[in-house]
């Protein structure tokens, strides 16, 4: 499936998209969303995320080195 995706700014009420040669699909959908209003949301939610501390960062290096030394034996 090709698929394009464009990110454009809207002048007089009206987006002009330029399509490459390559593209042969005569029929499209297309799909407009506010792009302002989806990455104020993701930054409010990543700013509203967990925050590890370095207590949290230490024990998970130690689980992994133990992973990775973990011997599985052969049965």
């Amino acid at each position: 499936m090709d698929a394009l995706r464009f990110f454009s700014v809207i002048k007089d009420r009206k987006i002009t998209l330029d399509i490459p040669p390559d593209f042969t699909s005569e029929n499209v959908e297309i799909i407009i969303l506010p792009l302002k209003n989806k990455k104020g949301k993701l930054k409010e939610l990543l700013l509203e995320g967990p925050v590890w501390s370095e207590e949290d960062i230490e024990e998970i290096e130690k689980v992994s080195e133990g992973f990775r030394n973990w011997k599985i034996k052969e049965f």
